[in-house]
């Protein structure tokens, strides 16, 4: 979907630029720099990703995994493998009614859109709308079993530091 808009000056600041879906409920943001005049920024339709685990200790396999180059000067890294990508887990939106809300310098302005079936798609409307369903249900799950994991490995990180802190101390 492409939104076009037209500021009759430039913003102090980036706008925000929020989704809504049919029952006010915020699906994607989008921070986006405008100008004034005419301008116009895209959503993919995707709602807003799952969060993922975010690992913060060093695997007893690999001690020197923070000198890697992908890892250097970061203080997190994700699962790699199983499949999981920054896409994993990411609902697009059905067809249906939506609204977009663009807030510039503190003024919102809100705007009624509608997402339509694309006729080259042979599963019916409430298909996609009980799929985008389940894929929620998906994210959220993965949101929730993400949390408990990020909150552990805080554990382990807090561990892994004492340890470093004491070693070689004695008793």
């Amino acid at each position: 979907n492409e939104f076009v808009f037209s500021l009759a000056n430039a913003p102090s600041a980036p706008l925000q630029i929020e989704v809504l879906d049919a029952l006010g409920t915020v699906i994607k943001k989008l921070q986006v720099t405008a100008r004034q005049g005419l301008n116009r920024t895209t959503w993919n339709m995707q709602y807003d990703g799952p969060t993922l685990v975010a690992l913060k200790t060093t695997p007893p396999e690999n001690p020197h995994i923070w000198d890697e180059i992908r890892f250097k000067n970061t203080e997190t890294r994700t699962i790699t493998h199983w499949g999981i990508t920054g896409g994993t887990g990411v609902p697009l939106a059905a067809p249906g009614r939506y609204q977009v809300r663009l807030t510039v310098d503190g003024k919102a302005y809100t705007q009624p859109f509608e997402i339509v079936k694309d006729p080259a798609i042979v599963a019916t409307a409430a298909d996609l709308v009980a799929s985008t369903k389940m894929q929620l249900q998906i994210r959220d799950d993965i949101t929730a079993t993400s949390t408990m994991v990020n909150r552990m490995e805080v554990w382990r990180k807090q561990i892994e530091d004492l340890v470093k802190t004491n070693a070689g101390k004695a008793d």
